[in-house]
């Protein structure tokens, strides 16, 4: 079957391993730049004088869970957002 290209993908490197509680969140065009400073998912403001000069925050993008991808101790689930 061929890649289509009208949808996100999530893409799982090699040598992974996902456990039990693990989400993954696809969220197309509601997600957030992850070159911007921050972590938290707020929304591009244009008329915001903060975003004077910006191009659109938010961009439709794939995941991908790379090399640093790990379980890290005392964490009992993960969820990632895109």
């Amino acid at each position: 079957m061929p890649d289509r290209d009208d949808v996100n993908r999530l893409v799982i490197g090699s040598f992974r391993s996902v456990g039990s509680g693990a989400s993954f969140i696809m969220a197309g065009n509601q997600g957030h730049r992850h070159d911007w400073a921050s972590a938290f998912p707020f929304f591009y403001m244009a008329d915001e004088a903060a975003f004077i000069g910006t191009s659109n925050g938010i961009h439709r993008a794939d995941g991908l869970v790379g090399l640093a991808a790990g379980r890290h101790s005392g964490c009992d689930a993960a969820t990632l957002l895109w």
